[in-house]
């Protein structure tokens, strides 16, 4: 079960995570998990670069390690790079000190300041350790391009019903989402782009 717009009382519950950024201005904040990939992510940078659109990805260090050709074309096209730890561990299952590893191995492969937790989930205790350090994003609309009993159009509606000024989406960038998200994600560029919507990376 997830929800696919993350509910104002839980966002209340953990004010120190960013789940959207409020403004007035029409921005949307794309954001792709899991990767880089170098069969869907590529497909993703030519799509985001058709509609002059920057994005925020959050890659898995081992990936990344993998990748760095691909890493560094994802810099130099303008988009922002997050940590979302080396191996992918659930949080509420490995000890603080292993998941604090995890974000430490990670960053040495992609730097920077963002750090996304891995199935969104992360203890108090390991919160408490990274705040200081990282910007802690999560979301507030979800995509469910890796649900396989999700019908792509399905997911479409449900993005189009939630999404508001200031949301941050999350896509995956992985073959196993690349179905749903490679129909969803011109669309979305499309629609919004006509509404007057901007799509930014988030800022470090």
């Amino acid at each position: 079960m997830y929800f696919h717009r993350t509910p104002r009382w839980i966002q209340a519950l953990l004010p120190q995570i960013t789940w959207k950024i409020t403004s007035e201005e029409k921005i949307l904040y794309l954001t792709f998990d899991d990767g880089p990939d170098p069969l869907i992510t590529p497909k993703v940078l030519a799509c985001l670069d058709r509609y002059g659109a920057k994005a925020s990805f959050f890659c898995i260090g081992q990936k990344a390690l993998k990748e760095q050709g691909l890493l560094e074309e994802i810099r130099r096209a303008g988009h922002a790079i997050g940590n979302h730890t080396f191996s992918h561990p659930n949080g509420w299952k490995v000890s603080s000190a292993q998941y604090l590893e995890e974000i430490e191995k990670c960053h040495q492969i992609v730097g920077g300041n963002l750090f996304r937790p891995p199935y969104g989930k992360i203890t108090p205790k390991q919160l408490k350790a990274v705040e200081s350090t990282y910007k802690v994003i999560l979301w507030d609309i979800l995509s469910g391009d890796f649900d396989a009993n999700l019908s792509k159009e399905k997911a479409w509606r449900k993005i189009i019903k939630y999404t508001e000024k200031g949301s941050i989406l999350v896509f995956h960038d992985t073959p196993n989402a690349s179905e749903k998200l490679l129909y969803i994600l011109p669309k979305l560029l499309s629609y919004y782009s006509k509404q007057g919507f901007a799509f930014h990376a988030i800022p470090e």
